[in-house]
């Protein structure tokens, strides 16, 4: 529903660049593939990040890391209560990540971070590719990072699990926000499709091809709302194949001021609960 005084969950480049040196100001680079060994992105990372960035593995940080990274559901509180103190992260810091994956990785942890409880986490609009094109200082150097003192602190209200999901209400509105190829699935696929009573708005639909960036305030409502009728009545859950793809859908119906959450198991964890998907091609 319509919420007022939502904080943006963006920073830009030039806004980050103006304070990148604030000893307050924590920069992580979340780069990486589905799919791909993340070694690969660290080598990456060693050969050039924005100034300052430390690297932060998406495989290892705030998520289960005892199960496929496509069943593993964000990290219980022990877990990520480790996670904040290993990344020095302090109850006054400005957080900031950043990825070259359509902003999904970044997005995941953004949203894995206020679920515990850090509000004051923003994803860099236009990732590292739109800095690199403005020419925003990169480094190769790396630095050390001392002990965090942020507490966690569970915000149930960012997630919902399978029950709630299968249990909603007429007035809940469960949104995925894979490509459509996925969302439609295959009839000679049982494992493909969608959750029944799905509407599907592509993630991608929402970032500019060109820069990168999240689409204007006013393209975004125009494509959210072309697809949900009377919106400011609706409880709209956010969903997709493994809780990634859907945090950029979060983040651009906060930046029309709604609060969503996500549903963190998505599609795999509700194919190993055996519900029944919907295939129309």
């Amino acid at each position: 529903m319509l919420s007022t005084n939502i904080e943006t969950p963006l920073i830009s480049a030039t806004e980050l660049a103006e304070i990148l040196n604030e000893s307050h100001v924590k920069v992580f680079d979340v780069r990486g593939r589905w799919g791909q060994n993340n070694q690969d992105a660290y080598s990456e990372y060693l050969d050039e990040h924005i100034e300052g960035a430390h690297f932060l593995d998406w495989l290892q940080y705030f998520v289960e890391t005892d199960v496929p990274i496509s069943q593993a559901s964000v990290a219980g509180k022990e877990k990520a209560q480790a996670d904040f103190s290993a990344l020095g992260i302090n109850q006054n810091d400005l957080v900031v990540v950043y990825d070259d994956y359509h902003h999904m990785l970044a997005g995941r942890v953004w949203w894995a971070m206020s679920y515990w409880g850090f509000q004051n986490v923003k994803v860099l609009n236009g990732g590292l590719s739109y800095w690199k094109a403005k020419h925003l200082p990169v480094s190769t150097s790396v630095k050390t990072l001392g002990r965090g003192t942020f507490l966690v602190s569970e915000q149930p209200q960012y997630r919902v699990t399978t029950n709630e999901v299968s249990q909603r209400s007429e007035d809940v509105l469960l949104v995925d926000a894979r490509g459509k190829a996925g969302f439609d699935g295959k009839i000679t696929d049982p494992e493909s499709g969608h959750i029944p009573g799905a509407i599907n708005i592509p993630f991608l639909s929402l970032i500019d091809k060109e820069t990168g960036l999240f689409k204007s305030h006013d393209e975004i409502n125009n494509i959210i709302k072309q697809s949900i009728d009377d919106i400011e009545h609706k409880i709209i859950i956010s969903s997709c194949g493994s809780g990634y793809a859907g945090t950029i859908f979060l983040i651009a119906l906060k930046l029309i001021g709604i609060n969503s959450p996500l549903y963190d198991g998505s599609i795999s964890e509700w194919k190993m609960m055996k519900n029944p998907l919907v295939q129309t091609k």
